[in-house]
């Protein structure tokens, strides 16, 4: 993963009971390649990434980071579950949900320039760089059964294919649980021909080569009370 874009609020620095950083969070709005709509006039559309990271070289790093500086970040895609609390509308107890989540785990972080007083000053530096804000490149196996590979159409009527990808992991993570936390599985969502070409070609267990970009999104989700 390559991303290039700007801190809209300071990264956050998670200390120990002694108050030492034992980590650091932060995302990166980063902007899409095309950012003129078909008039020329200027449409930015960003994605936000999440970055974390443990590394205590990175995390003193990330320390000197300031809202609105252009980041550079280079690192791996990362996907996991995490157990968070959620408070049931109806009778107020709390329920333990398996929540999943995607971040970039880097292994390179810097600051690209600095000392930028608003975000439109920073939309005209990622501008210039807009090819290079945002890349993701993979290789995995498709790990969805052949009929859950989706194809349908966006509210736009632009046909989409989406897939589940298991991709290993070419690195060590202090945080990985064992041997068989060795895999992420990111979902991939390609568009138009490619989207036709992916439905018709792929099935489970292909191999695929992904050159693309981080698409963020909030999503809502459902569970039942357990009270």
């Amino acid at each position: 993963i390559s991303l290039r874009g700007q801190l809209r609020k300071d990264p956050t620095i998670v200390t120990d009971d002694m108050g030492e950083p034992i980590s650091a969070v932060f995302s990166l709005h980063t902007l899409k390649r095309n950012v003129r709509d078909r008039a020329g006039n200027l449409d930015p559309k960003f994605d936000r990434p999440i970055i974390l990271t443990s590394d205590p070289r990175l995390v003193q790093k990330i320390k000197s980071f300031k809202n609105h500086d252009i980041i550079e970040v280079k690192g791996n895609f990362t996907t996991g579950c995490v157990q968070k609390p959620k408070k049931c509308p109806v009778c107020g107890e709390v329920n333990i949900i398996e929540t999943p989540f995607q971040v970039v785990t880097p292994l390179y972080v810097g600051v690209i320039r600095t000392g930028i007083e608003n975000d439109a000053e920073g939309l005209h530096e990622l501008v210039e760089t807009a090819e290079i804000s945002n890349i993701a490149k993979m290789i995995g196996r498709v790990c969805s059964p052949t009929d859950h590979i989706y194809h349908g159409v966006t509210e736009i009527e632009q046909s989409y294919t989406k897939y589940q990808l298991a991709v290993n992991r070419k690195y060590y993570m202090a945080t990985s649980n064992g041997y068989e936390d060795h895999t992420d599985y990111p979902y991939v969502i390609s568009y138009e021909d490619v989207a036709d070409k992916d439905y018709a070609a792929l099935k489970q267990g292909a191999l695929v080569y992904i050159d693309g970009y981080i698409h963020t999104m909030a999503f809502n989700i459902n569970c039942k009370c357990e009270h």
